[in-house]
């Protein structure tokens, strides 16, 4: 037993798959470390677009037992355990109109677009967003780096 393992601590072989894995194991720390510090957290506002199951519905449509269950700091979780976004606000119109102010991480890519779940993210694209709950689809219609203020007119 004792010249079998003497003889693999001196193969070359196990060397060289050693030095991979340590290789691999640092690229990989490295591409993660990359992934969070590119990460911004932006606020997002805009109405609940309507489902394709109901063709003969406004474009903003919202059923009410949706606003049912959408609540306040629900979250749209990845694989891994974070939160993707999370509503901060939401504002129920009757006549089904639902407007939802979300903060969505995203990563910022070279060129100083947003991504979100590697999607670019703008004003007009539709935001998809898995909730405990519901899925619902957004259509983006401001974004800001702090919680946006609004003025109201009477």
């Amino acid at each position: 037993m004792k010249k079998f393992i003497k003889r693999l601590k001196n193969s070359r072989l196990i060397q060289l798959l050693l030095a991979c894995l340590v290789l691999f194991i640092l690229t990989l720390s490295y591409f993660f470390y990359s992934q969070f510090r590119q990460a911004q957290y932006l606020y997002v506002f805009g109405p609940v677009l309507k489902n394709i199951n109901y063709p003969d519905t406004p474009y903003y449509y919202a059923p009410y037992w949706v606003n049912d269950v959408i609540r306040v700091n629900d979250r749209d979780l990845s694989p891994f355990g974070s939160a993707n976004a999370a509503i901060v606000d939401k504002e129920f119109v009757p006549g089904n109109y639902l407007t939802l102010l979300v903060k969505v991480r995203t990563i910022k890519d070279r060129s100083g677009h947003f991504l979100f779940r590697n999607k670019p993210l703008a004003v007009g694209s539709v935001l998809e967003l898995r909730f405990p709950k519901t899925n619902v689809n957004m259509i983006v219609l401001s974004m800001e780096n702090k919680t946006p203020v609004y003025k109201y007119k009477i």
